[in-house]
């Protein structure tokens, strides 16, 4: 039996449509029936990990999050009801409406006591490390208007690194944001890299993402190094959604007189 076969049979799934609903660096996952995801992650006690932590914050968290039906840490893997909703990377218009939505979450969030979780303590050194060889693949994809801001940025020293830990999300990009028609945020899912980690890390996805209308939160020197970091990670990660919300940023993170 594959994987997938031994966890449709023992939560006696077996024959239930399945669907395939994308794969990224570190999952894959399907859909069977109407109403079932089944995410198959590399490493079972990450996804042990993450299914404690969705039971703790789905009856408190002010949006939807999954809630675990059911994890098998021999085959890595989590289910949950399907949320309903659109990921917000494929709904720009509803990313404004978003943003008061947003902003609570991830305040409440910081806010929580930390489960049984990792810690990410990634120096800012090596997240400009990366960006500087993210940069050397896309350099050619960089709007000419833009390419000088861009490398004076890759040039300069990061901004001090901070102590400050909270529960963070720590991938909130707008793949991971479902809304409905009117912009309403409908879930937040994929909570496989959820830490303690700095709280600029959340804030500044959501300024990548969402633009000048998120920029108050994010005042903090770190959660803009690290949008221009993000931005160019998902310019070189090869997704034509994410590049084409890469290349839009580059106007609000890059522009003229933005740069120290």
């Amino acid at each position: 039996m594959t994987p997938l076969e031994s966890v449709l049979a023992a939560h006696g799934l077996t024959g239930a449509r399945v669907t395939p609903l994308g794969a990224g660096l570190d999952n894959s996952a399907m859909l069977v029936g109407d109403d079932v995801v089944l995410r198959f992650g590399r490493d079972g006690a990450a996804v042990a990990r993450e299914a404690r932590l969705l039971a703790f914050l789905a009856p408190r968290a002010p949006v939807p999050v999954p809630v675990p039906l059911f994890h098998d840490e021999q085959a890595a893997c989590l289910a949950y009801p399907l949320l309903p909703g659109t990921p917000l990377v494929l709904a720009p218009a509803g990313r404004a409406r978003a943003v008061p939505q947003l902003r609570d979450f991830v305040a409440w969030l910081h806010a929580q006591p930390a489960p049984d979780i990792q810690r990410d303590d990634t120096p800012l050194r090596d997240w400009l490390a990366q960006a500087r060889d993210d940069h050397a693949a896309v350099r050619e994809l960089i709007p000419d208007r833009h390419r000088r801001a861009v490398e004076d940025f890759l040039r300069a020293d990061p901004p001090p690194d901070t102590p400050h830990r909270v529960l963070a999300h720590n991938d909130l990009g707008a793949e991971h944001i479902l809304v409905d028609a009117a912009g309403t945020v409908t879930g937040i899912i994929d909570w496989t890299d959820a830490a303690l980690a700095d709280p600029a890390v959340d804030h500044a996805r959501l300024l990548r993402d969402l633009g000048p209308a998120y920029r108050d939160p994010a005042r903090d020197e770190r959660a803009l190094f690290l949008a221009r970091c993000l931005l160019l990670e998902d310019l070189a990660y090869g997704v034509d959604a994410y590049a084409a919300n890469s290349l839009t940023a580059l106007s609000w993170l890059f522009a003229p007189g933005r740069v120290p």
